[in-house]
Formats: structure tokens, C-alpha cells, sequence
């Protein structure tokens, strides 16, 4: 998706990693309020799958924007 888009694709990526640091901001700040302890640790859970998934997502960004720039060098 980011070779198709060029920039939007990059921009997108980057939203998305957005929204997956508002699910593991929102499930962290639920799991510390929820009486319920079965669905506490099933929102740390979750929290900590959406900050895999940004990490990812970040991650692929970095490399895109380094081949990119090593193309430019060449």
C-alpha cells in the first residue's frame, strides 16, 4: 500500500498507527477502572496487541522511508 500511494500511502500508514495508540490508550485506562477483573486483563491484553500493531505499523514506515532514501542515492 505505501509503494501504490506514495506519500498517502505513508500518511495512511501513520493514521492507522494513530488509531492503534487511541485503542491501547483507551483499553490501558479502562483495565485500571474495571471492577471486573476477567475483563481488566482482557483490556491489558488488548492494549498490548494494538501497541504491537503500532510498533509494526511504524516500523514499516521506517524501512519504506530508508529505501527510499537509499534509492534517492543512488
Amino acid at each position: 500500500m505505501i509503494e501504490i500511494g506514495g506519500s498517502f500511502g505513508v500518511r495512511f500508514v501513520f493514521l492507522q498507527a494513530q488509531a492503534t495508540r487511541m485503542v491501547y490508550a483507551i483499553a490501558t485506562a479502562g483495565a485500571e477502572i474495571e471492577p471486573n477483573e476477567r475483563r481488566a486483563e482482557w483490556l491489558r491484553r488488548l492494549a498490548a496487541e494494538y501497541e504491537g500493531y503500532r510498533d509494526e505499523l511504524v516500523g514499516i514506515v521506517e524501512k519504506y522511508i530508508l529505501q527510499q532514501g537509499a534509492a534517492q542515492k543512488e
